[in-house]
């Protein structure tokens, strides 16, 4: 949510669904995230989550 002001309300992950994540949650390959934002907000994360794997997405 700081770095791009849309907030993770859930991830699907395989057939678990974990609502509300913690802020310390590391997603995983084949993660599905449901964010809640407006659309800059929402492009910001997709910007973020396709960049290169580095120590940034290691804060996600």
């Amino acid at each position: 949510r700081i770095r791009t002001g849309a907030s993770v309300i859930a991830i699907l992950r395989g057939s678990q669904l974990m609502a509300n994540p913690k802020s310390g949650t590391v997603f995983e390959a084949g993660d599905r995230i449901g964010l809640i934002g407006d659309r800059e907000q929402i492009d910001a994360v997709q910007k973020l989550l396709e960049g290169p794997a580095g120590p940034e997405m290691q804060k996600l």
